[in-house]
């Protein structure tokens, strides 16, 4: 089997539909075996609710005091349980990305030790 990738999804005051959308697209990844972990930065109206119907064992939404993109990045981190990770652009009511296009394949990511020089 191969390793669990996390990917980590920072959302704060996200576009719902938008949300769903990018986060059904995350969870189609089956080039490798995945959680998802959507970090609500304190959101008006919280994450989980926005969601609310997706079921599936490998999404998680992770709830914090606003901490800004990085703080909320870094608490997805921090709860990953996953040997590899990886991080989406922050997801705010002003992006403008599609969703697809805010993750790259994880099986096709390069492989290498973070000590190690590129």
């Amino acid at each position: 089997m191969s390793a669990l990738v996390s990917l980590v999804m920072p959302v704060w005051r996200p576009r719902p539909g938008w949300l769903r959308e990018a986060v059904v697209s995350a969870l189609q990844e089956h080039a490798c075996q995945i959680e998802l972990i959507v970090v609500d930065d304190a959101c008006e109206e919280p994450v989980a609710g926005l969601l609310a119907g997706i079921e599936d064992p490998r999404l998680r939404v992770l709830r914090i005091e606003h901490a800004g993109p990085y703080g909320a990045r870094n608490a997805g981190i921090a709860a990953a349980r996953g040997t590899l990770c990886a991080s989406s652009t922050p997801m705010t009511s002003s992006s403008r990305t599609a969703p697809a296009a805010c993750w790259r394949s994880p099986a096709s990511a390069e492989t290498r030790s973070p000590t190690e020089p590129r």
